[in-house]
């Protein structure tokens, strides 16, 4: 079950918030995350450099190399773990083997970043090494964390994994820090975790708002191409309407090529409306624009036009067959409406048609010739109904 919230737009469109559209959403807070990460790859790098170079100036600048080591290492982990879960969001594959992934490179980043902040010690005066490094952890797990805030699992990873490891350093090393330090990792950690989920509301928000809009201009793009086929086609049986197969025509066009114009009308069908509802009236139109499509596909070559006129009359454009074959068309056709009431389960219907064939002189329109085809359908009408005479019957 999804649940529906209003667009901006008042009255114009209702968002369905269902399973797609959270996995619409989920993806693009994905997306939006790595997009950042790969933006901040230069970034960490340069801040490792300064890292290192601060390092070198320590007096326990050996004891900072096999965490400077990890700390590079773990940028390559976390790189090449977001970039298979941007893959896998590319190929459309399943994220969360890719999340949990990222969520253990994240988990080690954390561990990493707090192993630079070991061993502790108290900074001279006019020593900024040590504050330069415990300021770059600080604000590096800091941007870290708003950046993957969006996705929270990867963000709460790395800052209890740094929480964890500052904690245990400090339990290990009471002789050189205070206890009260405990309270300011804790105290650190939780603002840290608390911006960056500050910030992914926005994130997540501005994500939310992407994809509505993305639904919304969609199904835009849908009603215009229904409103568009709506204008050139009928809407209960999906054939041309009177407009559309007028409005084409260009005589000259078709010099040299054989047309010809079949007049269909259903016999009786004010009666199936009177007799069965005009449900099943509307169920036999649809039924006949099948068959007309049905005859077209027998036919050689794809320019032919089948339209409703209106009401239960329907015409069919044929090109490039003789007049033998036109009439075979019609005969066929005819016999396929009669055999509708089968297809429809209800024997007790009788469905019928008089079928009036013309062909198009050259240069002739298909109005005109539309108008002689109509005469010969009412000949077969007056000569019994349920057959097909030609103009020149």
């Amino acid at each position: 079950m999804g649940r529906t919230v209003a667009n901006p737009v008042k009255g114009l469109h209702d968002i369905l918030r269902d399973e797609t559209w959270e996995r619409d959403v989920r993806c693009e807070v994905v997306r939006t995350v790595l997009d950042r990460e790969q933006r901040a790859i230069p970034y960490s790098l340069l801040t490792w450099i300064v890292l290192a170079i601060a390092a070198i100036t320590l007096p326990y600048a050996d004891a900072l190399v096999v965490p400077l080591t990890l700390r590079l290492a773990s940028l390559a982990f976390s790189h090449w773990s977001t970039d298979r879960l941007r893959k896998a969001l590319e190929r459309g594959a399943k994220l969360r083997p890719h999340i949990c992934l990222t969520i253990c490179a994240l988990a080690v980043a954390g561990v990493t970043w707090a192993l630079l902040l070991y061993p502790f010690e108290t900074p001279r005066p006019g020593d900024a090494s040590i504050s330069t490094i415990r300021g770059i952890v600080i604000v590096g797990v800091a941007m870290v964390a708003v950046t993957y805030g969006p996705m929270r699992w990867p963000m709460f990873a790395l800052v209890g994994t740094f929480t964890a490891t500052l904690l245990i350093s400090i339990l290990m090393n009471l002789d050189h820090v205070s206890p009260a330090m405990c309270l300011t990792v804790l105290a650190v950690s939780a603002g840290i975790a608390g911006f960056a989920l500050a910030a992914a509301k926005q994130q997540i928000a501005a994500c939310e708002m992407l994809v509505e809009n993305r639904r919304l201009g969609d199904e835009l793009a849908e009603a215009f191409a229904q409103a568009e086929f709506l204008s050139q086609h009928d809407p209960l049986t999906g054939l041309l309407n009177r407009r559309a197969f007028f409005e084409h025509d260009a005589p000259a066009q078709h010099s040299g090529v054989l047309r010809h114009i079949l007049a269909i009308d259903l016999d009786h069908f004010k009666a199936i409306n009177d007799r069965f509802g005009h449900e099943t009236g509307d169920r036999v139109l649809v039924a006949t624009a099948d068959e007309m499509r049905g005859v077209v596909r027998t036919l050689p070559h794809n320019c032919h036009r089948a339209v409703r006129l209106g009401g239960e009359e329907f015409a069919l454009l044929v090109e490039g067959v003789d007049r033998a074959a036109a009439t075979g068309l019609a005969e066929a056709l005819r016999r396929r409406i009669q055999r509708i009431p089968d297809k429809l389960g209800n024997s007790a219907i009788r469905v019928t048609a008089s079928i009036g064939l013309a062909s198009c002189e050259p240069g002739e329109t298909i109005d005109h010739a539309l108008r002689r085809s109509d005469l010969a359908m009412y000949r077969a009408k007056d000569r019994g109904r349920n057959q097909v005479v030609s103009e020149a019957a």
